[in-house]
């Protein structure tokens, strides 16, 4: 109703933003819920007029084609996702420069974005470029870099390439220990990566430990029906059949 009545104003600047905000806003609800086609629509909404009032050039017109490009990802339109994420990126830098939050924000959708599609050189290079924005945004002990260090880690892991991946995911668990503590749930499934990595290497006396850390954490935090408990489940019981020699 509220967005029914906000079209009927007198379409000046001012009343035509409050309108494209709204409608920004009930895009990004709609995401929540998973009516993803319907977002869409009203994201390339907020995006034709954002681009109209505001123009090409501007922070929130580059926020509005981020939005828009995970949508496009998330209905697996990877090609329009890719040109609309590189888009804000170019704004951004050229508005803010490389070491600010909003680019940061998109250099990182761009890397998970390439890493979803098997772009693994093209992702490898921007989660190194994310790391190091990071370390001087953030600092290198921040929730969210040991968060990147484990993306990279597990891209290097689904590579094989377990010798880069080892200790990423150890200075992820790091910092993820010192910041957001042991009794948490991104600490638990880097424990759980991390001791996958040890089972891929056959070193299961080091793996089974984690695993079984890692189980009892997410075992204190999540429901018992919850899929990443099932998950840990599985990986020790591969991991005792290994180290029994019964597979």
């Amino acid at each position: 109703m509220l967005l029914e009545q906000l079209r009927e104003l007198p379409v000046d600047l001012h009343n035509r933003l409050d309108e494209t905000y709204l409608i920004s806003q009930i895009a990004q609800l709609y995401f929540s819920i998973g009516h993803f086609q319907k977002a869409e629509q009203l994201y390339l909404e907020a995006l034709s007029s954002l681009t109209d009032v505001l123009g090409k050039e501007h922070l929130d017109t580059a926020a509005a084609m981020q939005d828009l490009a995970t949508i496009s990802l998330k209905q697996g339109n990877f090609s329009g996702a890719d040109a609309l994420y590189l888009e804000s990126l170019s704004i951004k830098i050229k508005l803010r420069g490389r070491e600010n939050s909003e680019t940061l924000e998109t250099v990182n959708a761009l890397a998970q974005s390439y890493s979803l599609q098997g772009k693994y050189t093209e992702a490898e290079k921007m989660y190194l470029e994310v790391v190091d924005l990071n370390d001087k945004i953030l600092g290198h002990n921040h929730p969210d870099t040991a968060m990147t260090l484990h993306d990279l880690a597990q891209l290097y892991s689904r590579r094989r390439k377990y010798e880069l991946a080892e200790p990423l995911y150890q200075d992820a668990l790091a910092i993820e220990l010192k910041t957001i503590g042991k009794e948490h749930q991104l600490t638990a499934v880097t424990l759980h990566d991390l001791a996958l990595l040890y089972f891929h290497l056959g070193r299961y006396a080091e793996a089974e430990p984690l695993a079984n850390e890692s189980l009892a954490i997410l075992r204190r935090l999540l429901p018992t029906d919850h899929p990443d408990i099932a998950i840990v489940e599985n990986t020790l019981d591969v991991i005792h059949r290994s180290a029994s020699g019964l597979t």
